[in-house]
Protein backbone atom coordinates (compact mmCIF):
# COMPACT_ATOMS: atom_id res chain seq x y z
CA UNK A 1 0.00 0.00 0.00
CA UNK A 2 1.58 3.47 -1.02
CA UNK A 3 0.99 4.79 2.14
CA UNK A 4 2.97 2.24 4.33
CA UNK A 5 5.96 3.20 1.44
CA UNK A 6 5.64 6.62 2.43
CA UNK A 7 5.54 6.23 6.08
CA UNK A 8 8.62 4.00 5.20
CA UNK A 9 10.25 6.30 3.47
CA UNK A 10 9.45 9.71 5.17
CA UNK A 11 9.36 10.57 8.87
CA UNK A 12 5.92 11.30 9.02
CA UNK A 13 2.49 9.17 9.94
CA UNK A 14 0.44 9.70 7.58
CA UNK A 15 -3.55 8.89 8.86
CA UNK A 16 -5.10 6.53 6.89
CA UNK A 17 -8.27 6.17 8.90
CA UNK A 18 -10.13 2.94 7.32
CA UNK A 19 -6.82 1.40 6.86
CA UNK A 20 -4.81 2.09 10.27
CA UNK A 21 -6.89 -0.23 12.69
CA UNK A 22 -3.97 -2.18 13.09
CA UNK A 23 -2.11 0.82 13.41
CA UNK A 24 -4.16 2.33 16.40
CA UNK A 25 -5.71 -1.09 17.87
CA UNK A 26 -9.50 -0.34 16.28
CA UNK A 27 -10.71 2.64 15.74
CA UNK A 28 -9.41 5.80 17.23
CA UNK A 29 -13.07 7.81 17.19
CA UNK A 30 -14.93 8.41 20.10
CA UNK A 31 -12.13 10.70 22.16
CA UNK A 32 -10.09 7.47 22.06
CA UNK A 33 -7.35 8.59 19.99
CA UNK A 34 -9.41 11.46 17.81
CA UNK A 35 -12.55 13.23 17.96
CA UNK A 36 -13.86 16.34 15.51
CA UNK A 37 -15.43 19.33 16.14
CA UNK A 38 -17.37 20.80 13.08
CA UNK A 39 -17.89 24.56 12.38
CA UNK A 40 -21.37 24.80 14.31
CA UNK A 41 -19.15 23.48 18.03
CA UNK A 42 -20.88 20.27 17.59
CA UNK A 43 -19.00 17.32 19.27
CA UNK A 44 -18.52 14.70 16.45
CA UNK A 45 -17.18 11.18 17.40
CA UNK A 46 -15.10 11.31 13.76
CA UNK A 47 -15.09 13.72 10.59
CA UNK A 48 -16.62 10.87 9.14
CA UNK A 49 -19.59 10.70 11.25
CA UNK A 50 -21.35 13.63 11.54
CA UNK A 51 -23.64 13.21 14.35
CA UNK A 52 -23.46 14.64 18.09
CA UNK A 53 -25.36 14.88 21.48
CA UNK A 54 -23.74 17.82 22.20
CA UNK A 55 -22.42 21.03 21.41
CA UNK A 56 -19.45 23.74 22.73
CA UNK A 57 -21.62 26.04 22.92
CA UNK A 58 -23.61 24.57 25.29
CA UNK A 59 -20.80 21.84 26.98
CA UNK A 60 -17.15 22.09 27.52
CA UNK A 61 -15.28 19.23 25.74
CA UNK A 62 -14.39 17.60 29.06
CA UNK A 63 -17.96 17.04 29.54
CA UNK A 64 -18.77 15.78 25.83
CA UNK A 65 -16.10 13.10 25.90
CA UNK A 66 -17.79 12.13 29.81
CA UNK A 67 -21.00 11.96 27.56
CA UNK A 68 -22.51 8.13 27.38
CA UNK A 69 -22.67 8.34 23.67
CA UNK A 70 -18.71 9.06 23.51
CA UNK A 71 -17.89 6.06 26.16
CA UNK A 72 -20.06 3.53 24.65
CA UNK A 73 -17.90 3.96 21.30
CA UNK A 74 -14.56 4.08 23.15
CA UNK A 75 -15.89 1.09 25.08
CA UNK A 76 -16.49 -1.10 22.60
CA UNK A 77 -13.13 -0.55 20.12
CA UNK A 78 -11.84 -2.84 19.24
CA UNK A 79 -15.52 -4.54 19.12
CA UNK A 80 -14.84 -8.62 18.43
CA UNK A 81 -10.69 -7.78 18.13
CA UNK A 82 -10.60 -8.55 14.24
CA UNK A 83 -8.47 -4.56 13.42
CA UNK A 84 -9.30 -5.26 9.68
CA UNK A 85 -12.87 -4.00 10.17
CA UNK A 86 -12.73 -0.73 12.23
CA UNK A 87 -14.77 1.21 11.71
CA UNK A 88 -18.49 1.54 13.10
CA UNK A 89 -20.44 3.52 10.24
CA UNK A 90 -18.37 1.22 7.28
CA UNK A 91 -17.23 -1.88 8.59
CA UNK A 92 -20.22 -2.29 11.12
CA UNK A 93 -23.06 0.03 10.82
CA UNK A 94 -24.73 -2.07 13.33
CA UNK A 95 -22.78 -0.64 16.28
CA UNK A 96 -23.52 2.91 15.07
CA UNK A 97 -26.86 2.79 14.73
CA UNK A 98 -27.52 1.27 18.14
CA UNK A 99 -25.06 4.25 19.57
CA UNK A 100 -27.05 6.84 17.95
CA UNK A 101 -30.43 5.09 19.31
CA UNK A 102 -29.44 4.84 22.25
CA UNK A 103 -27.85 8.34 22.83
CA UNK A 104 -30.13 10.51 21.05
CA UNK A 105 -27.84 11.25 18.41
CA UNK A 106 -28.57 14.20 15.88
CA UNK A 107 -27.27 14.41 12.36
CA UNK A 108 -24.93 17.59 12.11
CA UNK A 109 -24.71 17.42 8.45
CA UNK A 110 -27.40 17.46 5.40
CA UNK A 111 -27.42 13.84 4.38
CA UNK A 112 -25.72 12.38 7.76
CA UNK A 113 -28.89 10.63 8.68
CA UNK A 114 -29.50 8.54 5.57
CA UNK A 115 -26.28 6.32 7.23
CA UNK A 116 -29.24 5.24 9.85
CA UNK A 117 -32.06 5.49 7.18
CA UNK A 118 -32.32 4.74 3.59
CA UNK A 119 -28.67 3.79 3.54
CA UNK A 120 -28.88 1.04 6.10
CA UNK A 121 -29.07 -2.01 3.67
CA UNK A 122 -27.02 -1.39 1.91
CA UNK A 123 -24.32 -0.82 4.44
CA UNK A 124 -25.26 -3.52 6.12
CA UNK A 125 -24.70 -5.45 2.46
CA UNK A 126 -21.27 -4.34 1.91
CA UNK A 127 -20.26 -4.43 5.75
CA UNK A 128 -21.31 -8.31 5.73
CA UNK A 129 -19.49 -8.97 2.33
CA UNK A 130 -16.23 -7.22 3.38
CA UNK A 131 -16.59 -9.06 7.04
CA UNK A 132 -16.03 -12.46 5.47
CA UNK A 133 -12.82 -11.44 3.16
CA UNK A 134 -11.47 -9.88 6.80
CA UNK A 135 -12.54 -12.50 9.22
CA UNK A 136 -11.22 -15.23 6.89
CA UNK A 137 -7.77 -12.85 6.78
CA UNK A 138 -7.37 -11.98 10.08
CA UNK A 139 -7.98 -15.40 11.76
CA UNK A 140 -5.50 -17.30 9.30
CA UNK A 141 -2.73 -14.85 10.52
CA UNK A 142 -2.27 -13.37 6.91
CA UNK A 143 -3.07 -9.55 8.27
CA UNK A 144 0.59 -8.55 8.72
CA UNK A 145 1.44 -9.32 5.03
CA UNK A 146 -1.37 -6.98 4.15
CA UNK A 147 0.37 -4.32 6.16
CA UNK A 148 3.96 -4.35 5.69
CA UNK A 149 6.53 -2.54 7.68
CA UNK A 150 10.12 -2.16 8.12
CA UNK A 151 11.62 -5.62 9.60
CA UNK A 152 11.63 -6.01 13.44
CA UNK A 153 9.16 -2.90 13.56
CA UNK A 154 5.76 -4.82 13.66
CA UNK A 155 3.47 -3.71 16.25
CA UNK A 156 3.20 -5.68 19.03
CA UNK A 157 -0.82 -5.76 18.97
CA UNK A 158 -1.14 -7.08 15.91
CA UNK A 159 -1.29 -10.74 15.89
CA UNK A 160 -3.85 -13.07 14.47
CA UNK A 161 -7.42 -13.33 16.54
CA UNK A 162 -7.94 -17.08 17.79
CA UNK A 163 -9.22 -19.01 14.97
CA UNK A 164 -12.87 -19.21 15.00
CA UNK A 165 -14.72 -23.05 14.74
CA UNK A 166 -17.00 -22.93 11.58
CA UNK A 167 -19.40 -25.51 11.75
CA UNK A 168 -19.14 -27.85 9.14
Amino acid sequence: MRVHELRNAYPIFLADFWNDGTEVNGCMAGGRRYLHVNNNGDVEPCVFCHFAVDNLRATTLTEALKHPFFRAIREGIPYDGNLLRPCMLIDRPEVFREHARRHGARATHPGAETLIGELADGLDRRAAAWARIAEEAWCSGRALPMYPYPPGEEPGFVRPAPAVRRAG
